[in-house]
């Protein structure tokens, strides 16, 4: 039984990793179908659309080629005409070398013999008869000398004929070169600059939307770190929900949700000092003014410029202005002010207070981590 048992498990196993393999490979056959399908009918679509802005720039240039595919057909029947009349020619001159031949070869046969009469039918067109040798000697040279003539006559034929020839396929070969760069090298210079345009919309396309991928992550994150230069990095609770105990972020001054990790979480690390993170010279004036007491706020007509003063004999003479990133206001309650409401308050003892607790609390997760 025990043995009947493996031998069931065995095969049972095997089986199932046989069905496996099978089914993986039929799942990668009809991968490669789609796939293939949709290859062949991305490279249907490019080559048709290719033959299309052919033909519309054929059409364009219809008016201009015209005459010359006029001239070309005409040319073409007179080039046949002329290469049919040099062949006719030529063929001729053969065959009438060929009689001549053949006379020759009678006359000499004629002349060697002494025979009173001859039998041809070479006078008769073919039809044999008796001749006296005497007058066919004669007769055959007069159609000697005729035969040698005519070799001559079609000779010169052939010639002109093939001049003539020439000249037909050297205006022929003309007109082409004026027409290859209005019909032949257009379907070449069409499907170069079709591909020379799509190749470029799609660098187009792809730097359009790298900026503007760069520039959405630039305005969230930005305004990430607007809201936690604002409420601080304490802001966002990690809580479970009660029915499904999935983890979601909870805002303890704006009360929002989210289900999705706050980017404030991942920037808290880098602002255990929120005076450093503004720039230049009036992030480290307003440190030092914060450390020693007297940080003053002093709004302009512009809500986002503010001048940083400090007294004349707690630090140098020195008056900067400049843009801040968020704003020194009084808290009501537990809410901070939205970012762009305007400083309207002085140095604030108690802020002052939260914010060092703030800080040191910011500094003990980072020297814990």
């Amino acid at each position: 039984v025990a043995v009947v048992r493996i031998q069931s498990s065995a095969r049972a196993y095997f089986a199932r990793n046989v069905v496996q393999r099978k089914r993986e490979a039929k799942r990668l056959l009809e991968l490669q179908g789609v796939a293939a399908a949709l290859i062949q009918r991305i490279l249907r679509g490019h080559y048709g659309r290719t033959a299309w802005e052919v033909a519309q720039r054929q059409l364009t240039l219809q008016d201009r080629a015209a005459p010359l595919y006029s001239r070309l057909n005409v040319l073409l029947d007179e080039s046949r005409e002329a290469a049919d009349a040099r062949d006719d020619a030529t063929k001729a001159h053969a065959e009438a070398q060929v009689e001549v031949t053949q006379i020759e070869a009678e006359l000499r046969e004629l002349s060697r013999v002494g025979h009173d009469t001859w039998d041809t039918g070479r006078l008769s067109q073919g039809y044999v008869q008796r001749y006296k040798t005497s007058f066919l000697k004669h007769r055959i040279i007069e159609l000697l000398a005729n035969k040698r003539a005519a070799v001559v006559e079609f000779a010169d034929m052939a010639r002109e004929k093939t001049i003539v020839a020439r000249d037909k396929a050297r205006l022929i070969r003309e007109v082409q070169r004026e027409i290859r760069p209005l019909a032949d090298g257009l379907a070449e210079r069409t499907r170069r600059e079709r591909v020379h345009r799509l190749r470029t919309n799609v660098r187009r396309n792809a730097a359009m939307a790298t900026r503007l991928q760069k520039l959405t992550r630039g305005v969230v994150c930005r305004q990430a770190f607007d809201r936690l230069l604002l409420r601080g990095v304490d802001q966002w609770l990690v809580l479970e929900c009660e029915l499904s105990g999935d983890p979601y972020f909870y805002n303890r001054f704006t009360e929002e949700r989210r289900d999705v990790r706050p980017l404030e979480l991942d920037y808290g690390v880098i602002v255990s000092r929120r005076d450093f993170c503004m720039r230049g010279r009036i992030g480290r004036l307003m440190q030092e003014a914060r450390d020693a007491g007297t940080l003053q706020d002093v709004p302009d007509d512009d809500p986002e410029n503010q001048t940083v003063q400090t007294p004349v004999d707690t630090m140098p003479s020195m008056t900067t202005q400049g843009t801040a990133r968020f704003t020194w206001t009084s808290f009501d309650g537990n809410r901070p002010p939205t970012l762009d409401q305007p400083s309207r308050a002085s140095y604030d003892p108690s802020l002052a207070t939260s914010f060092e607790e703030s800080e040191q609390h910011i500094d003990s997760v980072q020297e814990y981590g």
